[in-house]
């Protein structure tokens, strides 16, 4: 058995036995927690902001779609994405009219469009018609593309931020200390 020479030791790094030599701790100070804090705050604010956004989507995408005819009285606007078509709605059994309602759409060269309303709905029941291109489920698509966005960037932050490891560690301090 051969004893092992100071000098033939590597001259590495060599910290306390309950840290890794590579691992740096780094404590966050109180405006940097508070800093994540908000960020979390504002996060879960905007999560259930889209949340309502997407539950009133699914409402009026189970909606009855009454079918009429736009006629464009005027184009109030000028955009990038051009002006937003204003007019009247009427359905075709004329029991419905709706004056100076947007299109969610585009007109015809008459001015005119087949279109579609949805007079029960949460998103702009009676304030826009939709031609017959559009979709409700556009509405859903989009909410929960934001909402799984928002996830994984709370994510992808949580995890830079450590908060990640000290909640998984916080569990299995909790795991273990029950009886």
């Amino acid at each position: 058995m051969s004893e092992v020479v100071p000098s033939e030791v590597d001259d590495g790094f060599y910290g306390p036995r309950h840290r890794r030599p590579d691992s740096t701790r780094h404590r966050s100070g109180p405006w940097t927690r508070a800093w994540h804090l908000s960020v979390y705050a504002g996060a879960a604010l905007v999560a259930l902001v889209v949340a309502l956004i997407l539950a009133s989507a699914v409402h009026d995408s189970t909606q009855a779609h009454v079918a009429g005819t736009f006629t464009e009285e005027s184009c109030e606007g000028d955009g990038r994405y051009g002006c937003q078509s204003v007019g009247t709605w009427t359905s075709d059994d004329g029991e419905l009219t709706y004056r100076s309602v947007g299109l969610d759409g585009a007109v015809g060269r008459n001015g005119t469009s087949r279109s579609y309303a949805i007079p029960d709905a949460i998103l702009g029941g009676t304030d826009t018609v939709h031609d017959s291109a559009s979709s409700p489920l556009i509405g859903i698509l989009v909410a929960t593309t934001l909402l799984v966005v928002l996830a994984l960037g709370v994510l992808r932050a949580a995890e830079k931020w450590g908060d990640l490891v000290r909640l998984k560690n916080s569990w299995r301090r909790r795991k273990g200390s029950r009886p």
